[in-house]
């Protein structure tokens, strides 16, 4: 298949030729494509009053909020993808978020005052889509922030190399990038205290020069 990441639905379709125009659908595309592109490929090309039940059902999880929400609005704005891919998220149906998250960053214009910010919404894909993360896809979240880019090689270190050491080595201070109180912080701290780095280590028994976090902290 041709490059899924940049690619338009003329471009998807052109891979596939003995498919009629309209009737592309996640199911026709590769298997080895992931699943969050499969579907954000699919969505865009389906009106709500074309969508199967069984559409429906493998890309909504069968959540009746959010099929709700597609057959009054579609999914033709970087706010319709957005809002379905929260209202999934707050659902519990985090793989599937992971597609509409991926449809609003396709729909996005990557215009630095265009918010949610671009890199936020394929950041969020990525983290959320429960697969190793596509390189290309890696690769466009660099060009947008390299700080994304490095928390999502971390994290993806840390859950799927189980080297959260070497985690916290290709994070840095990513954090920095994001708003206090984010995800990102607590993943952050959960990989820090699972590396048993002694910095992040209880404070008893280290001598007085040894660096560690203090154990409780006054503002």
């Amino acid at each position: 298949m041709s490059d899924v990441l940049n690619a338009s639905m003329d471009e998807i379709q052109a891979d596939y030729p003995s498919v009629p125009a309209g009737e592309l659908t996640f199911d026709t595309l590769e298997s080895d494509v992931p699943p969050h592109l499969r579907v954000a490929a699919a969505i865009r090309n389906v009106e709500p009053a074309q969508a199967s039940p069984e559409y429906e059902d493998a890309a909504f999880a069968r959540d009746p909020q959010a099929i709700g929400y597609y057959r009054e609005h579609g999914c033709t704005t970087v706010d319709h993808a957005y809002t379905l891919a929260n209202i999934l998220h707050t659902n519990r149906c985090v793989a599937e978020a992971a597609a509409f998250y991926r449809v609003a960053f396709d729909l996005h214009s990557k215009s630095p005052t265009h918010y949610p910010l671009a890199q936020s919404l394929l950041q969020t894909c990525l983290l959320k889509a429960g697969a190793v993360p596509d390189q290309e896809e890696v690769d466009a979240l660099r060009r947008l922030n390299a700080a994304h880019a490095a928390y999502i090689d971390g994290i993806t270190r840390a859950w799927r190399g189980g080297d959260p050491s070497g985690a916290l080595d290709i994070m840095g201070t990513c954090y920095e990038e994001f708003h206090t109180g984010e995800e990102a912080d607590a993943l952050y701290l959960e990989t820090a205290l699972r590396s048993g780095e002694p910095f992040f280590t209880a404070a008893q028994g280290r001598t007085a020069s040894a660096p560690a976090i203090p154990r409780r902290l006054y503002m």
